[in-house]
This record gives C-alpha cells, sequence and structure tokens, in this order.
C-alpha cells in the first residue's frame, strides 16, 4: 500500500494561520536563526505532523519544515464520519490543454466539471477545494503537495480521454489498499449508472503508476471522462446539461464512498406579523385625546395621538 494512504484509523492533526496582518514564516529548522523558506497567509490550511512547545513540524515539498505554534490554530483533522476535506483536481490547464480534438479542449471541459462537482458538494458537511480554479497550469507535483498541506481524506483527479476509444475507466495507484479501491469502486458505479443512460461504454476499474494519485497521502481516484476525440462523445462535453448530470453523479459517488451528511440548517423563524390600528382623523389635538382616552378605558390599549 502506498504510504500515508488514509487506510488506518491514526489520529491527525491540522493547523490554520492566525495572523492580524502578513504571512506566516516556513523555517529550515525550529529556531528564529534557522533560514526562512517560504511563507503561509492568513487562513492556510496545512497537516501538523509533529508539535513542540513553540514549533510545530510540517510537510514541505518532500521534506519537512517548521513554523511557529503561537500563530497556528491546531485541530484534530477530519476523522471518520466527521467533516471531510475533498480536493478535486481539474487536470490541465493554462499553457497544458491537455487532449484536443474538435475544437473542445480538455483542460477547459474538467475545469468546468470540476467547478460543478465542487458546487454539488456544497450542500454537504465537507470541505471542497478545488487544486485550480480557473486556466492556469500547477504541476503534477503541486497539485500532490496542494491536497498533502490541507490533509484531505480524498483526492478525485478530473480528466478526458484520448485516443481513438470510446466510454469512461477510472484509475487508483497501482498498489493502493482495500479502501482506495472501496472508494474507486463507488464512484465508478455511481457515474457509470448515469452514463449508461447516454449509450457509454465501461472500459473498466484499472490501476497505474500515476503521479497524483502515486504521490498524495490520502485515498486518489483518477475519472477519464469519455474520449474528446471521439466525435459522439465531444458533443456531450460541450453540454452542460450532461456535465451537471456528471457532476451530479461524481458528487453521489463521492458522498457515498466517505459517508458525510447534507447540511443542516436551522429554520428561519418566522417574525409574527404585526398591524397598527388607526382610529380616524380629529380637527383638533383636544378632540383626538379625548378619543384616545376613551379607547384607553373601554379597552386598555396603548393609544398614541400624532400630528400629520
Amino acid at each position: 500500500d502506498k504510504p500515508g494512504s488514509g487506510e488506518t484509523e491514526e489520529k491527525r492533526w491540522i493547523g490554520i494561520v492566525t495572523l492580524n496582518s502578513g504571512n506566516l514564516n516556513v523555517r529550515k529548522g525550529p529556531s528564529l536563526e534557522d533560514e526562512i523558506i517560504g511563507k503561509l497567509p492568513n487562513g492556510t490550511v496545512i497537516p501538523v505532523l509533529e508539535q513542540y512547545s513553540e514549533w510545530v513540524s510540517i510537510p514541505w515539498g518532500s521534506g519537512i519544515a517548521y513554523v511557529a505554534k503561537p500563530y497556528l490554530r491546531i485541530k484534530e483533522a477530519a476523522a471518520s464520519g466527521g467533516r471531510k476535506v475533498i480536493v478535486i483536481d481539474p487536470g490541465h490547464g493554462g499553457k497544458d490543454p491537455g487532449a484536443v480534438a474538435h475544437g473542445l479542449k480538455e483542460k477547459d471541459v474538467v475545469l468546468r466539471l470540476g467547478l460543478m462537482v465542487r458546487d454539488e458538494l456544497a450542500n454537504y458537511d465537507a470541505d471542497v477545494h478545488l487544486t485550480r480554479g480557473k486556466d492556469t497550469f500547477i504541476g503534477l507535483s503541486e497539485r500532490a503537495t496542494f491536497a498533502n498541506r490541507l490533509a484531505a481524506d480524498l483526492f478525485v483527479s478530473l480528466h478526458c480521454n484520448a485516443g481513438g476509444g470510446k466510454g469512461f475507466e477510472s484509475y487508483i495507484y497501482s498498489t493502493a489498499g482495500t479502501a482506495t479501491a472501496n472508494i474507486q469502486n463507488i464512484i465508478h458505479g455511481e457515474v457509470m449508472a448515469y452514463l449508461k443512460g447516454h449509450g457509454i461504454v465501461d472500459r473498466g476499474k484499472k490501476r497505474a503508476n500515476l503521479a497524483v494519485c502515486r504521490e498524495t497521502k490520502m485515498p486518489a481516484v483518477l475519472l477519464e471522462c469519455l474520449f474528446i476525440d471521439n466525435l459522439r462523445e465531444n458533443q456531450l462535453l460541450r453540454d452542460d446539461s450532461f456535465l451537471r448530470g456528471l457532476a451530479s453523479a461524481i458528487s453521489s459517488g463521492i458522498v457515498k464512498a466517505l459517508g458525510f451528511k447534507q447540511k443542516t440548517t436551522k429554520p428561519v423563524e418566522q417574525t409574527k406579523a404585526r398591524y397598527r390600528l388607526l382610529t380616524g382623523t380629529f380637527s383638533t389635538r383636544e378632540d383626538a385625546e379625548a378619543a384616545a382616552e376613551k379607547l384607553r378605558q373601554m379597552f386598555g390599549w396603548t393609544v398614541y395621538v400624532r400630528e400629520e
């Protein structure tokens, strides 16, 4: 099994950068004398490896770095049945268009799809992050590092296929464990339940040595959503209605695989309507005051006289 893939119930911690202004320095060692090797803006969520009196160690690139503990709000990472952290990874982007066919670029399709998946998951008790929310280039290792720093519970990478075939397939890392395979089975099944209605063939659940699945430290699934160079499937990938259905199927698979619940909202308390009683208009204030006094005596009301 790939190390750190979330196959065990080991307790994990995350830190949230809490600063009034500026950025939090990331250092090579646990001392103010150690070299600054990076910065974290306010609100950044990072996994915590070890906690010391004044410092914590965090993953940084392929190694470990340190940040000052007083500037972090540290809490336990989402455990089974709790609030989950999901990373949705629209593949390619920027200078890397991915597969291109019939005037359609893979990077554009999967970005639209990723935004739709994020919106679908907004109804559930989960923190959802995108590796890119616009047309920018991000390296494969950067995508994995992003998810690792968030201590994510699941990483889902979105792609389109090409090469003269047709259909849908999903991938996990070559040596991924049972938990990851179970997640793949559930998401794959939900997606195919939707795609079969559109005549899309199932190319199967596969394993491969893919960088984003290999370098992430949590269960990771890569989805190859149709062949962009297949004219019929290309037409489907242009259709926002089809993509919304696909996004809903992917989201449903994620929800079932991780078992999180819909957000609960307190019912809005309806404000009781209030009504004002106007009794009439009088030519003098004395007449108005006399009428008001009668109402006070007869009904016990609070009555005001207002000049208009």
